[in-house]
């Protein structure tokens, strides 16, 4: 504008004037300046703007419950800035697809719980994850209602060693998930035993329970924030049957003891490491003596008729020709036992006191079989010899005075010696085919039944209707006399081993239990 003025003024002058003919060139090339100036900006203003595109990731995650990390069903998850809002699936997961590119701030709501917020950054075409753990809203929950409706029901007797607990328990808040502990010991015991931790459902099954015991048992529920310690119900298990039948079987390479009674309920009395043989019921019917092994040596156990208090009666061991063939006796009044160590024949106290040498066999022979008359008078004593097959049974007194020779030794195995119930009869096997092997083995044994009363009579042979090719063994009288109970097996020496019962005629054969041996019914 200033030079435009000046030349403006120049212009009127004299032509001659020396800014004049400097000006006139200067404004030609101002004007093509002008010119080029407003030509760039007017193509300045004519070009495009270039726009960068969209770019888009996602987000998933998992929304759990604290402490017990349990799925969150139907949480609303919602995003700032805002985008999709979705609801959490049954196994509490979401996912939001189509997120642009960005830092979000998350948030997570569920009734009962409080929200929570959660920071995360979305990249393009790549999936955030993220894993939301709620807090409980203690301010809306309710403590769930005490345990009510015990079953078994307050002080009843229930019968078996299992038993299914079940309890009632209302919450307030009826959405609210609820566990239990369960606390079960006996009258007994000082702590409580946890027998059952956070367990869902109202109700749980409990095994190996001792008979004719009190129980006490208490539920505590809780929901996510509180615990409810219900009351201390009790119970009583019924007094452990009364099994008339006991035997042997082996079990896991060793012999244990069983009791049944007919009815399908086999229980195992006793277990362990070591071996247990050879029950005998005592005459009172609540103690159960036996054989057992404690390192290499056999002794003599007692202990009650449920198996319980298991009791080494004496430090003297057990011994004789062969272990499995030992058997001992109670006295009638079941205050004593009868037992050998050898050539030696023992009494010992049924506490285990007062250990008495009752008497000694001839030389050369050993103690293997021993059993009492109902009286209390009288002991039939089995005695062998170096030989397996070279074995015979003898009559004495209490005090080991020898009375009579009953059996004498012949060829073929001679095994057993039970008194009848009136003391007049005498039950033996013997192996009548005479079979005298190194391997002890056996070809035809049968049952016999002795008079006691008049030993000129020969003996009664009541395995008549045994079948050909088997061995009876082990024969000892029923309860009642009516009947005998033994062993029957194929005289291979590996078949299986089954208890029968007959009656004393050899009538009427009936099988009782399968692989077992040993018999002992009172």
């Amino acid at each position: 504008i200033a030079l435009k003025f000046l030349h403006k003024k120049l212009i009127d002058r004299k032509s001659d004037h020396p800014l004049r003919r400097t000006l006139i060139p200067l404004k030609m090339k101002l004007s093509t300046i002008l010119f080029l100036l407003i030509g760039g900006l007017l193509l300045s203003s004519c070009r495009e703007e270039t726009i960068e595109p969209e770019v888009f990731g996602s987000l998933a995650g998992y929304v759990v419950s604290s402490p017990e990390d349990s799925d969150v069903v139907g949480a609303r998850v919602s995003t700032n800035p805002p985008t999709s809002t979705v609801l959490t699936d049954s196994i509490g997961q979401f996912v939001i697809d189509q997120l642009p590119t960005g830092n979000y701030t998350v948030r997570v709501e569920q009734e009962g719980f409080t929200s929570s917020v959660e920071n995360v950054k979305i990249y393009q075409d790549q999936t955030a994850n993220i894993i939301v753990s709620l807090e409980p809203d203690s301010l809306s929950n309710s403590a769930p209602g005490a345990p009510t409706n015990p079953s078994p029901a307050l002080g009843t007797t229930v019968i078996g060693t299992s038993q299914t607990l079940h309890w009632t328990t209302i919450d307030p808040d009826e959405d609210d998930q609820l566990s239990y502990d369960v606390y079960l010991y006996g009258a007994d015991q000082v702590d409580p035993e946890l027998v059952a931790s956070n367990i869902t459902e109202d109700s749980l099954k409990v095994s190996n329970l001792d008979y004719d015991r009190v129980y006490f048992w208490q539920i505590v529920a809780r929901d996510q924030l509180t615990n409810t310690n219900g009351p201390v119900w009790n119970f009583r298990t019924a007094p452990f049957p009364d099994n008339r039948y006991l035997y042997a079987r082996e079990s896991d390479g060793n012999f244990q003891i069983f009791a049944n009674n007919l009815d399908g309920n086999e229980f195992q009395l006793t277990m362990g490491g070591g071996s247990s043989w050879r029950p005998r019921m005592g005459p009172l019917r609540n103690r159960i003596a036996f054989l057992g092994t404690d390192g290499l040596e056999t002794y003599l156990y007692r202990m009650n008729r449920d198996g319980s208090g298991r009791m080494k009666l004496s430090t003297n061991p057990v011994r004789g020709f062969s272990p499995s063939q030992l058997d001992f006796a109670w006295s009638p009044d079941g205050s004593k036992l009868y037992f050998m160590d050898n050539e030696e024949l023992y009494s010992v106290r049924s506490d285990g006191t007062d250990l008495t040498l009752v008497a000694t066999a001839p030389t050369g022979f050993t103690f293997s079989e021993v059993d009492v008359n109902p009286a209390g008078t009288r002991m039939i004593a089995r005695l062998t010899g170096d030989d397996f097959y070279e074995s015979f049974i003898v009559l004495m007194d209490l005090e080991g005075n020898y009375l009579e020779y009953v059996v004498p030794d012949t060829f073929g195995a001679t095994l057993g010696g039970a008194f009848s119930l009136d003391g007049n009869w005498l039950l033996y096997t013997h192996d009548v085919s005479g079979n005298q092997t190194p391997n002890e083995r056996q070809l035809d044994t049968r049952i016999f039944l002795q008079n006691l009363t008049d030993l000129s009579q020969p003996p009664l042979d009541i395995s008549d209707h045994k079948p050909p090719g088997t061995l009876d063994l082990d024969a000892r009288f029923s309860p009642d006399g009516a009947y005998i109970i033994f062993v029957n097996t194929n005289n291979d020496g590996i078949s299986p081993k089954n208890i029968y019962r007959m009656d004393l005629q050899g009538d009427s054969r009936t099988l009782l239990f399968s692989d077992a041996v040993m018999p002992d019914w009172r």
